[in-house]
């Protein structure tokens, strides 16, 4: 969507931080690009703003409580392209 709008993307998986964590700071700066960083877990966003600094945005699940199906619970907890894309244009103007 964002692309789409003209918004250049780029997506990293980072299933273990850990071992991106021991990477040389400029293999990690490379992967992780200039610009607003954007975290998306479909879990806590503990542990993300390390990853995206203080002008990023993490999107994932800090409370409990929903017992749902999946795409409900992603709409409830804002983890869909069509929530997350208007907040993340919103923040880069």
């Amino acid at each position: 969507m964002l692309e789409a709008k003209g918004v250049s993307t780029a997506v990293v998986s980072m299933p273990i931080t850990e071992l991106f964590d021991e990477q040389p700071q400029e293999y990690k700066d490379k992967v992780l690009g200039k610009g607003m960083r954007v975290s998306i877990e479909a879990a806590s966003t503990y542990g993300w703003h390390k990853y995206t600094g203080p002008d990023g945005m993490n999107f994932g699940i800090d409370s409990f409580g929903v017992s749902s199906n999946i795409t409900d619970a992603y709409n409830h907890f804002g983890l869909t392209a069509e929530i997350m894309a208007p907040k993340i244009e919103a923040a880069l103007k």
